[in-house]
């Protein structure tokens, strides 16, 4: 048997900050692989240790904690910038009562050991974290209570209403990057002749300024968050939903589902020096990480929009969920949200078995067996409303796919109005061919939310009697299953 590797001591005078400084020393010099050091990197930090300190520590040892101190990192960020904290920047420290720091830990493990002891050597941990996770700053969803963070208006702005209406004219050369659409202007600025060109296409188009093209483009926009508002609303937990007679059966064997939840990722233009938190599933490219929750109608009830791609599904459930401004719809006790396997399989989200077949494609080759086969496969046909929602909405809207390069707060709302237009179809039956085409139980997502942030990955604190109840129900439907439904 493999004898275990002793822990070693981070709290040695002076191994912290050396271990912080030959980080960003390598960052500095290679760069990073994902979120974290490339592996010749860590071997150059090791040495490093060793020899300064005579400090011995591996790859998994240092990656270990180089996960934890980005965990803190977050912490400390979004309780520092958190609206009327008491963070003493001569102490490095937070004023919270018991309760406060209770509500926090809730929400997020990391700040227990913020609690126990000060992030040390902060202005370090800014070099070498910031940048690379996420924290939902600019995220926001229309159920929140606080008003809507409305975007100034810029010159800036202006550019890229130019850029966009005339990319839309002169669609761009197939196979041009993200980069080179949002950092052209970076590289090159457009010359005077340009700029007067794309105004007077502009004014060709629309007969009006391009002054005017904007205040009217960022008043509509924000009476689309306001009517997004009215739009995207939780449906009552005993509502009956315009649903086929296929999903009516599959709700009796989940007569306490009201709804499927998941994440989805939305793309994102983001200038090159910010882009290292928002590439989702290590694909290159950038996203914003989307919450929504669909009734069996594909109707969305609740949206949060403008996390970062990096975050892991799981990590914005709980941060949405527990922040007491998002007025989350938790449902009733008897009640329960249809969610995969990235989850938790807690009171009010019910997930399928993990290590069991659970996608539908996954039952093409062969029939469901064991009773937890058969359940993930009912809970797969009918959770899916929610992927061929998400379907719906990026098939009507391109923008989804290939974001236009306005500040990314304007790209946030964007998302919104798109998912407001979505329900307002909807609520009005108006006969919509796409709402026709993706009302299949064959037709499902293949971009689910991020899941490269895996440090960040933590079960919500739903504590153990939920998860148990939970644990009982999910049984006790497979077992019904098994007995009384055919395949």
């Amino acid at each position: 048997m493999a004898q275990r590797k002793p822990r070693i001591n981070w709290q040695l005078e002076g191994v912290g900050k050396t271990f912080l400084e030959a980080c960003i020393h390598e960052l500095t010099l290679h760069g990073r692989e994902g979120s974290s050091l490339k592996q010749a990197s860590w071997k150059n930090v090791a040495e490093k240790l060793k020899q300064e300190h005579g400090f011995i520590a591996d790859q998994r040892q240092m990656k270990n904690r180089y996960d934890y101190l980005k965990g803190k990192f977050s912490a400390w960020t979004k309780l520092k910038n958190k609206t009327g904290n008491a963070y003493n920047s001569v102490t490095n420290t937070f004023d919270f009562s018991e309760a406060d720091w209770e509500i926090e830990i809730k929400s997020n493990k990391y700040v227990e050991a913020l609690r126990r002891s000060p992030l040390a050597y902060p202005e370090l941990c800014v070099q070498l974290f910031e940048g690379s996770s996420s924290h939902g700053f600019d995220s926001w969803g229309p159920s929140s209570t606080l008003p809507h963070p409305s975007e100034e208006v810029s010159d800036h702005n202006l550019n890229v209403v130019e850029d966009i209406e005339c990319t839309q004219m002169e669609p761009p050369t197939e196979g041009a990057s993200e980069e080179s659409f949002v950092g052209s202007k970076n590289k090159r600025g457009p010359s005077a002749q340009d700029s007067k060109n794309k105004k007077a296409k502009i004014k060709r188009r629309f007969q009006h300024s391009t002054e005017t093209i904007h205040r009217c483009f960022h008043e509509v926009l924000n009476a689309m968050m306001n009517f997004a508002r009215e739009v995207i609303v939780p449906t009552s937990n005993n509502a009956i939903t315009n649903i086929s007679e296929r999903h009516r059966k599959l709700k009796q064997i989940f007569p306490g589902a009201i709804g499927a939840l998941d994440g989805t990722l939305i793309h994102a233009s983001i200038p090159v020096d910010q882009q290292t938190c928002y590439r989702g599933r290590g694909k290159g490219e950038c996203f914003q990480n989307v919450l929504g929750i669909c009734d069996f109608d594909m109707i969305f009830t609740f949206v949060w929009a403008g996390w970062e791609g990096i975050a892991h599904d799981s990590r914005v459930l709980k941060e949405v969920a527990f922040n007491p401004t998002s007025n989350f719809p938790f449902p009733q006790p008897d009640k329960y949200y249809l969610c995969d396997a990235a989850y938790t399989n807690t009171r009010g989200f019910m997930t399928p078995y993990r290590n069991t077949r659970y996608w539908l494609a996954d039952f093409r080759r062969q029939r469901a067996l064991t009773k937890e086969e058969r359940f993930n496969h009912a809970h797969a046909k009918l959770r899916n409303v929610i992927e061929r929602a998400y379907g719906v909405l990026k098939a009507r809207f391109p923008i989804l796919k290939q974001m236009a390069p306005f500040p990314f707060s304007i790209q946030r709302d964007i998302v919104i109005a798109c998912f407001a237009v979505h329900n307002f179809i909807r609520k009005c039956n108006i006969h919509d061919q796409l709402f026709m085409d993706f009302d299949e139980n064959n037709m499902f997502s293949e971009i689910h939310g991020g899941e490269s942030e895996n440090e960040f990955v933590q079960d919500i604190e739903w504590g153990s009697h939920s998860i148990e109840y939970m644990n009982t129900l999910r049984d006790e439907i497979a077992t019904q299953l098994i007995s009384n439904v055919p395949n």
